[in-house]
């Protein structure tokens, strides 16, 4: 299992660098992307599509693996949407973005409930993985939703059309948002490091 998780990471993470350099090479839809901004999104794909399948293996109770089932549908429709809206239709905006974490952190409250009320108690390693990590995704999305009402305020309704804009550039109008981005990425960085850490160290008992 640690060396299929690596191998994720490491595929996550050479996506991202090369989508980092590719969007900062020529003029594409998007527009540029600042470094802090590009770790964000690899950061931020790898916990909603990612690592949630590779925990589902990981989890052993049928309970918890549905609840999984249900936070990786809702993040794989959002990838279908999102995706119709930017690329296709071209008519993304940042409060699309907004309102789907909204919808989506009511449902994982809702997730967590229903875990609490059917355990009763932490009685299992795996509820308490799957929780740490629901709780970490729930903190993900209202970063990404600060995130997001501060680069809507910046550019307005220039996330639309042939030429939208959809990340913070090394433009000077944005470095408060990147300094906080980077303060941020490592913060999770850190929590992630924690969780991954308890995971493997309850594995092996």
């Amino acid at each position: 299992m640690v060396f299929i998780f690596f191998g994720l990471l490491t595929i996550t993470t050479s996506i991202t660098a090369s989508y980092y350099f590719n969007q900062n090479k020529q003029a594409k839809i998007g527009g540029k992307i600042s470094a802090a901004k590009a770790f964000w999104l690899g950061y931020a794909l790898f916990n909603y599509f990612i690592f949630p399948v590779f925990l589902y293996f990981f989890l052993e109770n049928s309970t918890l693996k549905l609840v999984l089932i249900l936070i990786i549908c809702l993040f794989y429709l959002r990838m279908l949407i999102q995706s119709y809206l930017m690329f296709v239709s071209k008519n993304w905006t940042p409060s699309y973005g907004i309102l789907y974490n909204i919808i989506s952190v009511i449902i994982i409250f809702s997730l967590l409930f229903k875990l609490y009320i059917t355990f009763n108690a932490f009685d299992e390693n795996g509820l308490l993985l799957l929780s740490l990590f629901l709780f970490k995704l729930i903190l993900i999305l209202f970063t990404d939703t600060f995130y997001a009402h501060n680069f809507k305020t910046l550019v307005g309704n220039n996330t639309k059309g042939k030429k939208a804009i959809w990340y913070a550039s090394d433009d000077i109008k944005f470095n408060r948002i990147n300094r906080i981005t980077s303060r941020n990425n490592i913060f999770f960085s850190f929590l992630s490091i924690a969780l991954i850490t308890l995971m493997f160290y309850y594995d092996q008992y």
